[in-house]
């Protein structure tokens, strides 16, 4: 099984600027990225097609509604920071338990007032946004299904759909690992698992850039597992979709341990990682759509 199909020669890999050129240019006007860039607005798009979405607790848009932020966020036991415009898992922050000074993240390492308040002031700034001003995102925590817990208990895993013309052509599960803090991305340590749509079975794994076949903490096997509510969360992407004018997008998805698929957000640039996280070239699926 070849590791990295994007450094071969492969003649149905998708490359970043075919992609750009033929696929994102044409199709996703750049009037209308705002509707996935910004995360408050691809909720509000969700919600009201009664697709499930983390709650927003508060929002942050101006540095004087910090004078309040101990009180506002004393009200919630745990949470999720994150930056309105962010991108790739920059900036997010996610909160466990609370203690008598603060918080504790996922790995209970203490988080202080004002560590929270700092992040919050950052993402202010436009740290994980190109250095525009942006709004922090206080939202609900999410708490994994049974089956996302068994792979990698320590954070939140998820499930990345790439579309075209409103149809699923290519999927990966995401799970974090000890190295990711947390994090699913695959370039902040996750690993990827690759998916057949058809079934949700569980194809083939990348960390590092290596095919593994078990989670390097957890020891689970990650081939062949059956992934839950597949045809769900292919539904949910293709009535998003049916909404949102750009034709080639990332969803990004996880199973809520109550409510089952829960959309996290959208791509209206998604990577090109799936690829070698599948084995399988991205050309060789759009031509058929």
């Amino acid at each position: 099984m070849i590791d990295n199909i994007l450094t071969g020669h492969h003649s149905e890999v998708l490359g970043v600027n075919k992609r750009n050129l033929d696929y994102i240019y044409p199709n996703n006007g750049r009037r209308y990225f705002s509707l996935v860039d910004e995360k408050l607005r691809t909720k509000e798009i969700a919600a009201d097609l009664g697709v499930p979405v983390p709650r927003t607790y508060l929002t942050f848009k101006d540095f004087r509604e910090l004078i309040s932020f101990e009180d506002q966020i004393k009200a919630y036991e745990n949470f999720v920071i994150k930056p309105n415009k962010g991108h790739g898992g920059h900036g997010i922050l996610i909160i466990g338990d609370r203690t008598a000074n603060g918080y504790l993240d996922v790995h209970e390492n203490p988080l202080p007032f004002r560590k929270l308040k700092r992040q919050v002031s950052d993402i202010l700034m436009g740290a994980y946004s190109y250095g525009m001003n942006d709004t922090a995102v206080i939202e609900e925590r999410i708490f994994p299904s049974s089956f996302l817990m068994t792979l990698y208990p320590q954070g939140l895993a998820d499930i990345r759909i790439i579309l075209y013309m409103e149809q699923p052509i290519m999927g990966m599960l995401r799970i974090p690992t000890s190295l990711s803090e947390g994090k699913a991305n695959l370039h902040q340590r996750g690993i990827g698992v690759g998916l057949d749509l058809s079934t949700g079975k569980t194809i083939h794994a990348l960390y590092k850039g290596k095919s593994i076949t078990k989670h390097p903490d957890t020891h689970q096997d990650l081939i062949d597992l059956e992934l839950p509510f597949i045809k769900e969360i292919l539904d949910i992407c293709k009535i998003v979709a049916a909404k949102i004018p750009l034709k080639y997008l990332g969803f990004d998805l996880t199973l809520d341990e109550k409510i089952g698929p829960m959309l996290i957000e959208i791509n209206a640039r998604p990577g090109l990682e799936i690829q070698n996280v599948t084995q399988k070239g991205l050309l060789e699926v759009l031509k058929r759509v």
